[in-house]
């Protein structure tokens, strides 16, 4: 089985803020796919957990019982992460307050697990698991939601208290010769569904195959977004037949080794800021940085005073993209960040006649 695997962020936004996780363990021939869902807090964390559950841990089951078991672990690297933040001098509050109301993380979910060429394992949400023909055609889009895909999608909670939404489904079937996989997050599963009836759709899955690189994976998906995909984060494995029933690697996307690159560039990027302007000073502080918290949550807000500070987050984190990602960027790119301005500083100023 020759496996190829590609991740990245949403448009505007860099890959530590991105949500999507995925697993392969070669050796146990198990891959995963979760997607944290952003209206959650800390939902890297708990993609984290089930992606490394079931592909490490051949008899674990994603069900109600086994993710309740992961709740712990989630809490515990969130009061991690917390104190690191404390030590760094960021503020806390924001977290600490989501916790103490209860709230949590979710994430959908998508594994299979494989003997020799047939293949198991289960679905939550819209991590979707599509079968491709000989002929580079869809033949099914495995997904426990009934219906069109929308922006609620089934997901399990890591919050043992609730329930989280919908129920797994089992899947199983086999990978024969000619045949392909995908695992892909949701911008992926939307797009190909709307797609799948049309009668060039094929075109689009050898575009997919022909994938060798993070880099030809990105403007993929830049150009698929220009026609019409959600912009969000995107994970896709594509998994083909070749003959043989071991695993093999021929390209996987490193999340970690992506994050540190962007740091490291945008570290450079500051110093020659300063380089070749002294008097500019680039420090953190609430005028150009954005702290840990509001970079991986997004809370619901229930009051002008909080409405204020997501959207002053909001707007921090908009400056930090354009001071930070100047270069590289397309003039798409930077149009769409230049379009965002104006609806956030006429929400502030609205704001902030109300708070007076």
């Amino acid at each position: 089985m020759k496996i190829r695997s590609f991740i990245t962020h949403k448009l505007a936004e860099e890959y530590q803020d991105c949500q999507d996780r995925y697993s392969i363990n070669v050796e146990k021939k198990t891959v995963a796919v979760s997607d944290g869902m952003s209206q959650s807090i800390f939902p890297h964390y708990w993609a984290e957990l089930l992606v490394e559950s079931f592909v490490n841990k051949i008899d674990w089951v994603p069900n109600t019982a086994a993710t309740n078991e992961l709740s712990s672990e989630w809490r515990k690297r969130v009061n991690e992460r917390i104190e690191e933040m404390r030590k760094l001098g960021k503020q806390t509050w924001r977290v600490e307050n989501n916790l103490a109301e209860g709230k949590s993380a979710c994430a959908t979910f998508l594994g299979i697990r494989f003997d020799r060429n047939l293949w198991s394992g289960d679905v939550l949400g819209d991590s979707c698991l599509l079968t491709i023909d000989s002929n580079n055609r869809i033949t099914n889009i495995f997904t426990s939601q009934e219906g069109t895909f929308d922006n609620y999608p089934d997901y399990f909670d890591s919050n043992p208290k609730l329930k989280g939404k919908g129920k797994p489904k089992e899947i199983t079937g086999s990978l024969n010769e000619g045949e392909k996989l995908l695992l892909v997050s949701d911008p992926f599963t939307g797009y190909l569904a709307k797609k799948k009836n049309e009668e060039n759709h094929s075109g689009l899955i050898e575009e997919l195959l022909r994938l060798e690189d993070h880099e030809q994976f990105c403007t993929l998906v830049n150009k698929w977004r220009e026609q019409g995909m959600h912009n969000d984060d995107s994970t896709l494995v594509i998994i083909e037949y070749d003959g043989n029933f071991d695993f093999t690697s021929s390209h996987q996307d490193n999340l970690l080794l992506l994050i540190e690159s962007e740091q490291k560039k945008t570290e450079e990027f500051k110093n020659q800021t300063l380089t070749e302007n002294p008097e500019v000073e680039l420090k953190d502080n609430p005028i150009n940085s954005i702290t840990e918290e509001t970079s991986i949550i997004s809370p619901k807000v229930e009051s002008d005073k909080d409405n204020f500070q997501e959207l002053f987050h909001q707007l921090n984190d908009l400056l930090l993209q354009i001071k930070s990602g100047l270069i590289g960027y397309s003039q798409k790119e930077l149009k769409e960040i230049k379009k965002s301005l104006p609806d956030l500083l006429n929400n502030a100023k609205h704001l902030i006649n109300r708070l007076k």
